[in-house]
């Protein structure tokens, strides 16, 4: 299957994503994992647990380097375009992002969903079977 491209508009610019290949989106998993997977486990069932999570990501954060990973995703790879254009080298990167880092987090959010969607979609019905059989298994055993 050939790499996807997909478009969306944030802060006034189109930013053309292509998928990764599979290499480099398993590598960029893993960091992707270790920065928000300790985090995530601080949430309850119910969604609650926002500030152990904020303050487990900020942890994490000394375990990966975050700037690396985020021109990875949006630069390196030669994945994103900016208004039709490749976004080459960092002082591009700064440039374009320099006061604006809530549209790049807006395309790191759209990059993360055009490479991992179906792997969350099948991460979240994962733990919805595993939730709901723990829950059977302790309306069984009478246990709460």
């Amino acid at each position: 299957m050939p790499l996807q491209n997909a478009d969306r508009q944030i802060d006034g610019h189109k930013y053309t994503v292509r998928t990764f290949p599979t290499r480099v989106s398993l590598e960029i998993l893993a960091r992707l994992t270790r920065l928000f997977g300790p985090s995530l486990a601080e949430f309850d069932e119910d969604g609650f647990g926002a500030a152990a999570a904020a303050k487990t990501l900020v942890g994490s954060m000394d375990k990966v380097d975050v700037c690396q990973l985020v021109l990875d995703m949006a630069e390196t790879h030669h994945n994103v375009l900016v208004d039709g254009e490749k976004m080459q080298g960092e002082n591009i990167f700064d440039l374009h992002f320099a006061g604006r880092l809530g549209a790049l987090i807006a395309l790191v959010t759209f990059v993360m969903e055009c490479n991992y969607r179906d792997f969350f979609d099948l991460m979240r019905a994962a733990v919805a079977t595993v939730k709901n059989a723990t829950k059977k298994a302790a309306a069984e055993t009478g246990q709460p």
